[in-house]
């Protein structure tokens, strides 16, 4: 019996995870090509729908490629092959992200039937998908290939949620070398008291969170907060280290809230209630990442994952599904970053849409830049200038953001929402950060310089020349690991903050911004 489970913490040490991935959405082709096509058999007749019409071309080794029109994430494929009951097709699949290199998922034969054959695999990035056609088994004409249709589909990758597989390995491998700053980061999270093993949750059936000022409320609002941070810090020192006593201590967690659960108050009239949509966001923002990783550990049953995602669905996600037009953009981000969190981990598609389309929206007007004009873009619900608390705008800089004015330490919010709603997207194949990369790294770098100074005296174009609460917080391991390491872009400023913090702090806060160092550090394109 020792021996037995001396082997299974091994096991579990060295391979924690059981990849899981949800692959039914249809991927859009954009166009269809082969190298050679017998008329009226064109290649765009594989998209149609349709069974009864086909591509066709002759000869061994001819290609039928698929473009996708950008770079989307691919597991499976599925090819209907004409006449496909009465012969077999040798064929090759690859896949490939720039139409040059491509990599191979499927090289066989399909089965004697006219229905679909499909090949699924891990999911990839990809824009183009090829099929190289090697022959097939009918007599005196096997030099002819012929596809009545091609599908591609699409899904979740998990984990996927902030962190992938890939990211997760990267890191354990460094802290088993005891490389710094990942050992480091560990040591500190095994010695936080979020990291204790006697940490027991603390849940309530109706959540009430005052507005503060003038109603300090709090009815499980802090300590949904604090739990759901033990949670995601205990479930990275349990991936990190294969201590199982961590995940089971992670999974109580998420079963004491999961199963006591039945409300977040909320009332905009209602000062007792009106930040339960915002605590709602933070806690959605965090406690996914836990059960992220601890769901693809295997070691939480489905029907206790089922009943915590039923918990995210139906009691986190209808507060925060719409975004918050309203105020200071802080909000609207965590209410998209929740939201994106809770459909990567229900695998709801029209939910990920939705956080990807109130991203879009809220991050050109949060961060300003000269080709913006005199003033930032508007947002659908305030007045521009009260909003961003200055009416003067000085067009030659980029990168002020909309609560700078305000303080340093929302600004942070914000962009850490920006940031870790664009990381998971990118996992899930939805490169947000290409789309606004002139304005986050302008906000990087411009807030990281006030900070790097450390004084609220500022030039006098800058809100008055005045600022607030210049003080550090862990939001820029994210975007700098995405724009410093994946794309090799120079940000001195913000690699100058990230120098600081690394060593000295702060590495948490009780929101969304935690531990990010020892997740994204140094990751690069894992």
């Amino acid at each position: 019996q020792t021996r037995m489970h001396k082997a299974l913490f091994i096991l579990l040490t060295l391979f924690p995870f059981c990849i899981s991935q949800v692959c039914n959405d249809n991927v859009v082709v954009a166009s269809a090509s082969a190298t050679a096509v017998q008329d009226p058999n064109v290649p765009l007749n594989v998209l149609d729908g349709d069974l009864t019409t086909r591509w066709s071309g002759k000869g061994i080794g001819v290609n039928l490629t698929l473009d996708l029109g950008s770079l989307k994430k691919v597991c499976s494929i599925g090819v209907a092959w004409y006449q496909g009951d009465t012969r077999t097709n040798s064929y090759i699949l690859r896949t490939s992200t720039d139409g040059n290199t491509y990599t191979q998922v499927f090289s066989g034969s399909s089965p004697q039937s006219t229905n679909y054959h499909w090949t699924t695999f891990a999911a990839r990035s990809a824009r183009y998908v090829r099929l190289t056609y090697n022959g097939n088994s009918a007599a005196g004409s096997t030099e002819w290939c012929s596809v009545s249709e091609v599908k591609i589909t699409s899904g979740f990758v998990h984990p996927g949620i902030v962190v992938n597989q890939a990211q997760l390995d990267f890191v354990k491998t460094k802290i088993a070398a005891n490389a710094v700053p990942w050992k480091d980061q560990l040591n500190r999270m095994r010695n936080n008291s979020r990291g204790s093993l006697t940490y027991t949750a603390g849940p309530v059936t109706t959540v009430k969170c005052g507005q503060e000022k003038p109603d300090a409320t709090d009815v499980g609002c802090s300590r949904f907060r604090e739990d759901s941070l033990t949670a995601w810090t205990q479930a990275l020192i349990f991936y990190h280290t294969g201590d199982i006593r961590y995940a089971n201590n992670t999974i109580k967690i998420l079963n004491a809230w999961s199963s006591t659960l039945q409300s977040i108050a909320f009332s905009t009239s209602d000062v007792s209630t009106k930040n339960g949509a915002l605590v709602a966001s933070w806690i959605a923002e965090l406690i996914p990442r836990a059960a992220e990783i601890i769901r693809s550990s295997g070691r939480w049953s489905t029907a206790d994952s089922d009943q915590f995602g039923t918990m995210l669905s139906t009691k986190v996600q209808p507060l925060i599904a719409n975004g918050w037009k309203y105020g200071n953009g802080n909000w609207d981000l965590s209410f998209a970053n929740g939201l994106m969190n809770i459909a990567v981990f229900t695998n709801n598609r029209t939910a990920f849409n939705k956080a990807v389309s109130l991203w879009r929206d809220r991050v050109p007007q949060y961060i300003y830049i000269s080709s913006d004009g005199s003033s930032p873009l508007p947002p659908c619900c305030d007045d521009v200038f009260t909003l961003w608390k200055q009416s003067q705008f000085n067009a030659s800089v980029n990168g002020q953001v909309q609560e700078m004015c305000r303080d340093l330490g929302h600004t942070q919010m914000g962009l850490g929402s920006i940031l870790l709603l664009a990381e998971t997207a990118f996992h899930q194949g939805v490169d947000l950060y290409s789309e606004q990369q002139t304005r986050i790294v302008a906000a990087m770098e411009f807030t990281a310089k006030y900070l790097n100074r450390g004084s609220s005296s500022v030039e006098s174009y800058l809100c008055g020349g005045t600022i607030n609460d210049v003080d550090d917080l862990p939001a820029w391991e994210i975007g700098f690991n995405h724009y410093a390491g994946r794309k090799g872009l120079s940000m001195p400023q913000t690699s100058t903050l990230i120098n600081r913090f690394r060593s000295g702090g702060p590495f948490y806060t009780n929101l969304q911004l935690s531990w990010d160092t020892l997740s994204h550090a140094g990751t690069g394109w894992t």
